[in-house]
């Protein structure tokens, strides 16, 4: 799951979130949210993302946020 916090100060507002994500090098997919968090299916057992999010008001789309850095972890009772 991922969280964040409402960007500051708006340009309007907020219609939503956009959510880029890079899974082991792969080209970026895009996902949107309206609330402050998501949820994002990886579906594979370990993975490196890179993470960005963006909002969207009616004064357009803003500025990526810095890039989170995340790992996932096997799942229990998998071995590499």
């Amino acid at each position: 799951m991922l969280m964040w916090t409402e960007p500051q100060p708006l340009n309007g507002i907020l219609s939503l979130y956009t959510i880029q994500y890079s899974l082991n090098g792969t080209d970026l997919t895009n996902t949107t949210s309206n609330t402050e968090f998501s949820i994002l299916n990886l579906n594979t057992s370990t993975t490196v993302s890179n993470i960005f999010i963006s909002a969207t008001t009616g004064g357009g789309k803003g500025p990526l946020s810095d890039v989170f850095n995340t790992s996932t972890l096997q799942k229990p009772g998998n071995t590499l």
